[in-house]
């Protein structure tokens, strides 16, 4: 059991408490107030929590601004269980989904999934995004584990792009070629990486 920051106000499985602070050290999805209820439920959650590492995938969890990694089971993680891809990202070569994970427990003034969701001819999320987002999840379509550093290079560089939809004379196919790919992408994140010293 780990005391983990609750950025979704999960309540307790066992007692039904808010703000539980503490959560399963191993499926790290299960969240509890004590240890006592984590014994209580652990009878329940016991079949759930039950996975071999490559049994599990590692998805991001964005409420508001704040992300976090969760493990998730990788059944969790199949196209066809509520996810929607995330067209900009397959353009850049970095196929994500996206799926409504849960509703906010408090609005946040900003909410920066929503950038993965910019339509690339517009540079405007469908209305559906726009009148919120709720805490959403993202997961890489090739079902490998999609780390915190990668959301947020991809977030950087979907930011970055957004000058040019603002342009008078912004011409969608000379943009899709210059920067709506992997290349112009990794440019970016290598200075970005070399910016925030992670590389020399």
């Amino acid at each position: 059991m780990s005391d983990s920051k609750n950025l979704i106000d999960e309540p307790c499985r066992a007692c039904s408490k808010e703000h539980a602070r503490f959560r399963c050290g191993n499926c790290k999805s299960a969240w509890y107030c004590s240890k006592e209820c984590q014994k209580v439920d652990w009878k329940n959650h016991k079949p759930k929590c039950n996975y071999d590492a490559d049994k599990l995938i590692t998805i991001m969890i964005v409420n508001g601004e704040e992300a976090f990694e969760q493990k998730v089971p990788r059944f969790e993680v199949d196209p066809t269980n509520g996810w929607t891809p995330c067209v900009i990202t397959e353009m850049i070569g970095i196929p994500i989904m996206v799926k409504r994970w849960a509703p906010y427990s408090t609005k946040p003034k900003r909410e920066v999934g929503i950038f993965y969701m910019v339509d690339p001819v517009s540079g405007l999320a469908a209305n559906e995004w726009q009148m919120g987002c709720g805490v959403i999840a993202f997961a890489r379509a090739d079902k490998t584990d999609f780390h915190v550093q990668l959301f947020w290079d991809m977030y950087s560089y979907i930011y970055t792009l957004m000058d040019y939809y603002g342009e008078e004379n912004f011409n969608y196919e000379q943009f899709k070629k210059k920067m709506l790919n992997f290349e112009s992408f990794r440019k970016h994140q290598i200075e970005e990486h070399r910016i925030q010293g992670i590389i020399q």
